[in-house]
């Protein structure tokens, strides 16, 4: 299955949601940023 949204190897353990690393995400973003890049595509700016 293929997917613009996640993408996950759990070999190498790698998941990333929207080109983006999970531990990256889960550090520097909060849920509401989190849940806006899974809808639109693009991390919020300031403005939003």
């Amino acid at each position: 299955c293929t997917s613009t949204i996640t993408y996950i190897d759990g070999d190498k353990g790698i998941l990333r949601h929207r080109g983006y690393d999970i531990k990256d995400l889960a550090e520097k973003s909060d849920f509401l940023e989190v849940a806006y890049l899974l809808i639109y595509g693009e991390l919020p700016s300031g403005e939003q």
